[in-house]
């Protein structure tokens, strides 16, 4: 499962692996834009439905993997605790949820100010990591530094959560 899927771009990527995935995104139009995308490309193996990260529309048990990659889930005291809860509840006994996300205050670049609202709370967002923790879940924090001839200084930060211990993230090439 693609939480927050959007476009279809990530559900497109996960569907290279998958036998099945199903993108849940709230908003009618980037669904619409997700099925033209995915019949385009001629996958049989992805279904899109209306849904959002704290209110799956699906069966408990039924998805060997809950993904989200740069989910809104706002406001986080709210929607991160809701969202774990029905990962745990949609993901079969021995599956995996994945979140990965920029972390806060870390957008960079010209953009900066349209991505991240600078007036927002960071130590609110920031708690996101404690609701991940509470959870039992693990937290790693990868650094990259792309180039996109911006300063050095630009840095941009993912949060990667993985279910429980002894789960192994997947690799990817």
């Amino acid at each position: 499962m693609d939480i927050g899927s959007g476009s279809g771009r990530s559900t497109i990527q996960l569907a290279r692996y998958a036998e099945q995935v199903i993108g849940v995104e709230p908003e009618n139009s980037m669904r619409d834009q997700a099925v033209k995308s995915t019949t385009e490309l001629g996958l049989d193996n992805v279904v899109y439905v209306d849904g959002r990260a704290e209110e799956m529309p699906l069966d408990d048990g039924v998805a060997d993997m809950v993904v989200t990659l740069t989910t809104v889930m706002y406001p986080p005291e709210e929607v991160v605790p809701r969202f774990i809860e029905e990962a745990r509840r949609v993901v079969k006994p021995g599956g995996t949820i994945i979140s990965v996300d920029v972390a806060p205050g870390w957008y960079g670049g010209d953009l900066a100010n349209y991505i991240d609202d600078p007036d927002a709370d960071v130590e609110l967002k920031a708690r996101h990591r404690l609701f991940v923790d509470e959870a039992g879940f693990s937290y790693f924090d990868i650094e990259q530094t792309p180039d996109y001839g911006q300063s050095r200084e630009d840095r941009r930060h993912l949060r990667l959560h993985f279910r429980g211990e002894g789960h192994r993230p997947c690799q990817t090439e």
